[in-house]
């Protein structure tokens, strides 16, 4: 009798182990995929919003010279390269946010589209804020991933 439950036990406890064996490292990898998603998207989120501040940047003046100096191109090319940050930022972010926070991003995309001189000088005045909501916009992205 005791050789049997001996042997029984043994049984089961190969016949778990093989089980495991297959089992924990398909877990394993299907975790280190997550993860490394995860840190892919977190790191092209924050490529993203940098560059995305960097072109901002290059507006915190209204005057049309000091923009050409700062973006090292002429102004139209550097509203170009703000709208295409802008849209790349968007792209990053847009699936993390819920309908509001998506909305703050559409209201940020029609100060950066078509900009006059006058607009401009608006921009020039609220970089800081927009810089302000780029980056809340991106936490709360961020804490979602």
């Amino acid at each position: 009798m005791d050789q049997t439950l001996v042997t029984l036990i043994s049984v089961i406890t190969a016949s778990l182990v093989s089980i495991l064996s297959i089992f924990v490292p398909m877990i394993l990898d299907s975790r280190k995929a997550k993860r490394v998603s995860t840190l892919a998207e977190r790191d092209r989120l924050e490529t993203t919003t940098l560059d995305l501040l960097r072109e901002l940047s290059n507006f915190r003046t209204p005057i049309w010279d000091s923009i050409e100096k700062s973006a090292g191109c002429p102004v139209q090319q550097a509203q170009s390269n703000l709208q295409v940050r802008h849209y790349a930022w968007e792209c990053a972010i847009w699936s993390r946010l819920d309908q509001s926070h998506q909305q703050r991003v559409i209201t940020l995309r029609e100060r950066f589209e078509g900009l006059s001189m006058q607009e401009i000088g608006k921009l020039a005045k609220q970089v800081s804020d927009t810089s302000d909501e780029i980056l809340a916009l991106t936490r709360i992205a961020s804490a979602r991933l």
